[in-house]
């Protein structure tokens, strides 16, 4: 893993939510527009705090101001349009952001870098996921105990996120063409690295860092 890599995490608690809304300013209005139209409050929630959060978090590793930062968007790998990874003018700091209910993460580097974070999925949902497993993945899957399958496809899910989102490739690209495995260790992939987030216990997460 790239050694400057810094990540940034934090709950979507009531404290973390009345803290962004202090900080609302610094979001521009496209981004005020987006959050006024969520109408499920976690949503806007995770919303409101993931922005502040990115726009703060870059802020200090860029000195420039929260609410200057102006976000372009890469062409997309599919139709060209630019609604690609995001990233500043002059790329001085790579950066990649996700949320889910409850948590935020942010990674920054000055690789092309990508992070995921999920809670850890139902018993229900394991065979909806296993699409996205290789071959191999699926066979590992299968030899291990029903009770572990939910923790182990949600890891390699993250780990696989992680890396569509370095290579801004998205999901157009099958995932299970990505063979990450589930042991403590991701499986190598060429061109980039990957590793675990420590985040609280009911989610998973991942970074990948291109080389």
């Amino acid at each position: 893993m790239a050694s400057d890599v810094t990540l940034v995490g934090c709950t979507t608690d009531a404290q973390a939510v009345a803290s962004a809304r202090e900080a609302i300013e610094v979001l521009d209005d496209s981004e005020r527009d987006r959050l006024s139209k969520l109408s499920a409050s976690l949503v806007a929630d995770a919303y409101l705090v993931s922005h502040v959060l990115l726009r703060q978090s870059l802020a200090e590793h860029t000195g420039r101001a929260a609410d200057k930062l102006q976000f372009l968007r890469s062409a997309c790998v599919s139709c060209g349009h630019p609604h690609g990874r995001p990233y500043l003018p002059g790329r001085v700091i790579e950066f990649s952001m996700s949320h889910t209910a409850g948590y935020v993460l942010i990674a920054m580097s000055r690789s092309r870098v990508g992070v995921d974070v999920e809670a850890v999925v139902s018993a229900s949902a394991v065979a909806d996921l296993s699409i996205a497993l290789s071959r191999h993945e699926l066979e590992e899957l299968n030899e291990l105990d029903a009770s572990e399958r939910s923790d182990a496809i949600t890891r390699a899910w993250v780990r696989k996120e992680a890396y569509l989102k370095a290579t801004g490739e998205g999901l157009n690209v099958d995932p299970g063409k990505i063979n990450v495995g589930f042991s403590a260790a991701p499986r190598p992939v060429p061109g980039c690295s990957i590793a675990d987030v420590g985040v609280p216990n009911v989610y998973r997460a991942a970074v990948a860092v291109l080389s």
